[in-house]
């Protein structure tokens, strides 16, 4: 995994951080993955992402909606 992120075959100049490189409307294909691919995914991806729809949940159940004037 670590070698598709510093690979000059996919990226201009790869030891520099350019966190921009992965705006791109069609990167290369399995060059970005932060969980993994195939059958040996991270362990912990669906606890990530229980974990940040929680904290999502909580973060808002704290805060008041507020009101939009339609006019």
């Amino acid at each position: 995994m670590l070698a598709c992120h510093y690979n000059d075959k996919f990226y201009k100049d790869p030891y520099k951080f350019d966190p921009v490189r992965w705006q791109e409307l069609e990167p290369p294909p399995f060059t970005f993955g932060s969980f993994g691919f195939g059958p040996h995914t991270c362990m912990g991806k669906s606890l990530a992402y229980l974990i940040t729809k929680i904290t999502t949940v909580v973060f808002m159940l704290h805060y008041d909606r507020m009101a939009i004037d339609p006019s």
